[in-house]
């Protein structure tokens, strides 16, 4: 800040113009797009992995595809999710959630492989139908106006001034449309409207497939009032939220408990774990849980914090280490080594808990 002080002074009174701001990035759509499931060799039948949402990027850095881990169940849910690659990987945060709310053919259980292709695309050259899911669901940050111009009807007048306002909201019973565990559906219906504010020619412009929530969307909007007079080309989204995918078998404690530890399982907590839910996960509604051991210093502090089992993702362990970094215990005369932890994150009605035993 200070060198760019010095500079901007010492050409503000010279002939040289300042220099232009740099024009500001573009961003991206990010999609990426799963390949094959592919277990001990071979390609189980029907075997597709949901995609990933997606979301902005602003990053100029090289994307390559990304390999994960994971078994599939007697049920054929996919658990012990892991991406292999280590760091930060731009716009992957919905890859290991998406992966978790697939759903494979039942059978003897297997161990699995997946790569996901990253296919970042302009606001120019990307689906209209990826564009209109992430106005509806937006990961971070707002569509651009470029891509708001491929989604709305062309010649159409909804968003003149002065803009329309709600007389009559109607909204689907979304609790009683259906839904399947960690997936948000949406529909976003299209419409124009007469004088009096009544939407007429409602038509379907994009959605999930949900046909229960694009019938409600379709009669909500139809039952709603505006202002604003005859309109051409407008739209409405609607968003039936994920139901719950609830966190698979835990596992006993003292099976996983140091033989060596002198930890007591009854010590308080000086300080409380400050506990936050992984925000991809509880976007999905995804349950899940993780095993912990660490060990205190004599001052209280947590320490040598690893993960011992984690389900359905090893995010959840990341997140349960990061929970359990900065709590402190009680203070002791020597401090205690092979502590054990259980981390569960639970959704709760309309919000998420988290609660931690040992």
């Amino acid at each position: 800040m200070t060198l760019l002080m010095l500079l901007t002074g010492a050409v503000a009174g010279g002939d040289l113009p300042p220099a232009p701001p740099p024009p500001m990035a573009q961003p991206v759509l990010m999609r990426w797009m799963p390949g094959e499931v592919r277990c001990g060799g071979g390609v189980p039948a029907g075997a597709r992995a949901l995609r990933p949402y997606t979301s902005l990027s602003w990053s100029s850095v090289t994307r390559v595809p990304t390999t994960y881990r994971f078994r599939i169940d007697e049920t054929g849910r996919p658990l012990s999710i892991v991406r292999q690659a280590e760091g930060w990987v731009d716009g992957a945060e919905d890859v290991a959630p998406s992966l978790a709310a697939s759903r494979f053919a039942p059978g003897a259980a297997r161990d699995c492989t997946i790569i996901y292709t990253p296919d970042p695309r302009t606001m120019a050259n990307a689906p209209v139908e990826d564009l209109m899911s992430f106005s509806v669901m937006p990961l971070n940050g707002t569509l651009p106006p470029a891509g708001w111009e491929r989604i709305r009807p062309v010649g159409g007048d909804c968003d003149r001034e002065p803009r329309v306002q709600w007389l009559v909201a109607v909204s689907p019973d979304y609790e009683r449309l259906p839904a399947a565990a960690g997936v948000r559906d949406w529909s976003l219906v299209g419409y124009d409207q007469d004088a009096e504010g009544r939407p007429v020619r409602t038509r379907l412009a994009g959605g999930t497939g949900n046909a229960a929530l694009d019938a409600a969307a379709l009669r909500a909007i139809g039952e709603s009032r505006l202002t604003g007079g005859a309109r051409t080309g407008c739209l409405n989204p609607y968003l039936r939220r994920a139901t719950r995918l609830a966190a698979p078998a835990d596992v006993e404690l003292d099976a996983l408990r140091p033989a060596d530890g002198n930890c007591p399982k009854d010590a308080d907590w000086a300080q409380q774990p400050q506990l936050i839910y992984p925000e991809p996960w509880g976007r999905r509604a995804i349950e899940g849980w993780a095993v912990l051991a660490y060990d205190v210093a004599p001052w209280g502090a947590t320490g040598h914090v690893r993960v011992l089992r984690a389900e359905p993702a090893d995010e959840f362990g990341t997140a349960a280490a990061s929970i359990l970094s900065g709590a402190r215990r009680a203070s002791s005369s020597t401090g205690y080594t092979g502590c054990v932890e259980r981390v569960v994150f639970r959704m709760g009605p309309g919000t998420f808990e988290i609660m931690a035993d040992n």
